[in-house]
C-alpha cells in the first residue's frame, strides 16, 4: 500500500509528466497554471478531501475510515481500522473475493466471485449466512465481481456472465433481477457488466463493459439514460471499463484497465476529466478497482504494475 498526497496522486495520473488526456473546457498541457487549475477544480468537486491512494490491494471502505483489505489470491479478507491496524480477518471457505460492501450496522457482504456466493459477516468478522450459488436462474450468479448497497438496504450485484443485474434483499431473500443481453444498439440491453454503484438519488450505475458504456437504472429495474458512450477515437471512449465508484457529490469515477485511464464523470454524466499515465513505485501500471470513503475523504485505485 502506498498513500500519496493530492499533488503527488495527481502527478502519478500525468498533470506532472505531460500524461494528462483532458481536463476541463480550455484546461490543456501540464503547466503549474493548469496543475493549478487541476487542484482548485478538486477542491469544488470534493470539499474536504484528504487524501488520495494507489495500491496493489482491493479496498472497500466502511464507517469512520474502517478500510476492508481483500487479497484475492490469497483468499483472505481482513478489516483495518483508520490507522491500518489489523482488527479481524475472513478466509473460511472463500475461493475469489472480488468485492466487499460494508453496511451501516457493521455487517459485511462479501462477494466471492470463485464460487458466484455472498457471504454476510457479523461485524466482529463471524460468518452469518451464505447465499447466491452458481447458475442462471433468479437468485444465482455467474462470474459476478461488484456490488453495492441501496439506502433501502437491497444488495445489488453485477452478475456479469448472466448479463444481468440480482438484487438481494436482508437476510439473503432473493429480491428484483433485470437485464438482458444485447448490443449498443439497444437502449436497456447489458453486455458483460462489471461494475455497479448506487448514487446519491438511489439510481443504479451499472459500468456495461461489452458495450463500452455507462448504463442508468432505477431500483424496479426501469432504464433511465446512458452516458460515457463516446465511440471510437472520441475523447472518453470506453475500452474495456473494469470499475466504477461514485461519490456522495454524485461524481463518477470510471476505470478502464486497458486504456490505463481513469475517467471522471459529473453527476448528469458529462466528462470532466481524463487520466492516464498512472505509475506505481516508478512503473507503469493499470487502473483496476475504484473506490471512495463513505464521506469522500479518501479515494483510491487498485492497480495492476507491469515491467516494460
Amino acid at each position: 500500500m502506498i498513500h500519496l498526497g493530492r499533488r503527488t496522486f495527481l502527478g502519478a495520473f500525468g498533470v506532472a509528466s505531460a500524461g494528462l488526456l483532458g481536463l476541463l473546457p480550455g484546461v490543456a498541457g501540464c503547466s503549474k497554471k493548469d496543475e493549478a487549475a487541476v487542484e482548485q477544480a478538486i477542491d469544488e468537486w470534493f470539499p474536504g478531501l484528504k487524501d488520495l491512494e494507489l495500491g496493489t490491494d482491493h479496498l472497500a471502505w466502511g464507517p469512520k475510515d474502517t478500510r476492508y483489505d481483500t487479497l484475492s489470491t490469497d483468499r483472505i479478507v481482513r478489516k483495518l481500522d483508520a490507522s491500518g491496524k489489523e482488527l479481524w480477518s475472513y478466509s473460511d471457505k472463500l475461493d475469489y473475493p472480488s468485492n466487499v460492501i460494508s453496511l451501516p450496522d457493521g455487517r459485511l457482504y462479501i462477494l466471492d466471485k470463485g464460487r458466484d456466493v455472498v457471504v454476510e459477516l457479523d461485524p466482529d468478522g463471524k460468518a452469518i449466512r451464505t447465499f447466491g450459488g452458481n447458475g442462471s436462474d433468479p437468485g444465482q450468479l455467474s462470474g459476478a465481481r461488484a456490488g453495492a448497497l441501496d439506502k433501502e438496504g437491497t444488495l445489488w450485484v453485477a452478475d456479469t456472465f448472466n448479463n444481468a443485474i440480482q438484487g438481494f434483499e436482508q437476510g439473503g431473500k432473493t429480491g428484483l433481477r433485470f437485464g438482458a443481453f444485447g448490443d449498443a444498439s439497444k437502449a436497456d440491453a447489458l453486455n458483460a457488466p462489471r461494475g455497479l454503484a448506487v448514487a446519491p438519488d438511489g439510481l443504479l450505475h451499472v459500468l456495461d463493459s461489452g458495450n463500452a458504456r455507462v448504463q442508468v437504472f432505477d431500483r424496479t429495474g426501469v432504464w433511465k439514460r446512458s452516458y460515457a458512450t463516446a465511440s471510437v477515437g472520441e475523447t472518453g471512449q470506453i475500452v474495456v471499463g473494469r470499475s466504477i465508484s461514485i461519490a456522495t457529490s454524485g461524481h463518477a469515477f470510471v476505470s478502464d484497465s486497458v486504456a490505463g485511464k481513469v475517467d471522471l464523470y459529473d453527476p448528469a454524466g458529462k466528462l470532466l476529466a481524463q487520466f492516464g499515465g498512472l505509475q506505481f513505485d516508478n512503473l507503469n501500471c493499470a487502473p483496476l478497482d475504484i473506490s471512495t470513503t463513505q464521506t469522500d475523504r479518501r479515494i483510491y485505485v487498485r492497480v495492476r504494475v507491469w515491467v516494460t
